[in-house]
């Protein structure tokens, strides 16, 4: 049987990373924005949000699309943009080649941890 890390690196995932200072409110978003995108995906099934992370000044949303993650990304900035937190992520690809380009915000060109 798999673990987590190495069925990550058989598919490509979608990563929404958020700053933290670890604030309860930054942990209260995360758990709403998160809860929000599996009812999405449960609609649609563009893809399957397989958790979350807390913690070293980020906030980690792992999302595994089914099919092109660009279907999936369609969704996750509209949602992103309702909810009022598309200025406050970035939206990283982890390929399966274990390379990552940040899609969002475009032209991004600062650092981001590499989960």
């Amino acid at each position: 049987m798999l673990g987590v890390q190495e069925v990550a690196q058989e598919k490509n995932t979608i990563i929404l990373q958020f700053k933290t200072d670890g604030a309860l409110g930054d942990w209260d978003r995360l758990i709403a924005l998160e809860d929000t995108l599996i009812q999405a995906f449960s609609q649609n099934d563009l893809a399957m949000v397989d958790g979350h992370d807390f913690g070293n000044g980020t906030a980690n949303i792992f999302i595994f699309p089914r099919g092109s993650w660009k279907s999936a990304l369609t969704i996750i900035m509209a949602y992103l943009k309702h909810h009022n937190a598309l200025d406050k992520v970035l939206i990283i690809i982890r390929c399966k080649s274990g390379t990552y380009e940040v899609v969002w915000p475009e032209g991004f060109d600062g650092e981001f941890e590499k989960l």
